[in-house]
C-alpha cells in the first residue's frame, strides 16, 4: 500500500503569500518588496525553480588544484580549509 506525502507545513502559508502578491501587483511596475524580501517567497523559488535543475558550482581550492564541488541551488555550506582549520560560509 503506497503512502500519501503531505506538503511541508511552510507551503501552504508561503503559496497565500504569493498568491496575494501577485494579485495585489501592478502589471508595468516593479514586484512589490515582498518578492525580495520575504523569507517564504525565496524558499518557494528555491523550491520551484532552482532545486529542480540548477547547481551551484565552486572551485574547491587545494593542493592538487582543478577540483569542483556541486551543491544544490541555495544550500548552504561550511567547510574546514584544508591549510589551517578555518571555516567559511558559502551559499
Amino acid at each position: 500500500m503506497s503512502q500519501m506525502v503531505s506538503a511541508p507545513t511552510w507551503l501552504a502559508p508561503a503559496e497565500a503569500l504569493l498568491d496575494r502578491l501577485l494579485a495585489e501587483h501592478n502589471p508595468g511596475h516593479a514586484l512589490q518588496r515582498g518578492f525580495q524580501t520575504e523569507p517564504a517567497i525565496y524558499r518557494l523559488d528555491l523550491e520551484r525553480i532552482w532545486r529542480r535543475g540548477w547547481l551551484t558550482v565552486v572551485m574547491a581550492c587545494s593542493p592538487h588544484g582543478g577540483t569542483f564541488k556541486a551543491r544544490p541551488a541555495g544550500a548552504g555550506w561550511r567547510e574546514q580549509s584544508e591549510a589551517g582549520g578555518g571555516t567559511g560560509d558559502h551559499g
